[in-house]
């Protein structure tokens, strides 16, 4: 029996050690639902003839970034075709856009972005910006 013994201790040693830890709870991840407003409009008259062969072009987008795997993928995005600046309206009859999107909390994140192309003259030009919507809404505002 002496013998045995050591054994019989390393057995419940080992035994005791090897307890089952409980099972981690995996909680789904929170879907947000965001808000995201686009105001489109002339910040000045273009009336003049000086702005005859004033034209612009706006491109307009959402999209989601997934953290987990990288990717990109375009929601939605419009494009107003290049018109005369004096087409498009003055502040007080703005073009406003809202679209409610839904992503999810952790590991994707909504972007918003723009892109606004001049052809003055034949001179071209552009400017683009983008950034992230971190909270439940944003107001992005394209003046010309």
């Amino acid at each position: 029996m002496n013998r045995f013994l050591p054994l019989l201790i390393a057995i419940v040693l080992i035994s005791s050690s090897c307890t089952r830890q409980p099972p981690v709870e995996i909680t789904p991840e929170q879907t947000v639902t965001k808000n995201v407003a686009f105001e489109v409009y002339a910040a000045k008259d273009y009336s003049d003839a000086f702005y005859n062969n004033a034209l612009a072009e706006i491109k307009l987008g959402l999209a989601i970034l997934n953290l987990k795997n990288n990717s990109t993928t375009v929601i939605w995005d419009t494009t107003y075709d290049f018109r005369q600046l004096r087409q498009y309206p003055q502040i007080d009859h703005k073009i406003r856009i809202d679209k409610l999107v839904q992503h999810l909390e952790n590991s994707e994140l909504l972007h918003v972005s723009k892109t606004v192309r001049y052809n003055i003259n034949g001179q071209m030009s552009m400017e683009s910006t983008g950034e992230g919507v971190p909270s439940a809404s944003k107001l992005f505002i394209v003046s010309l």
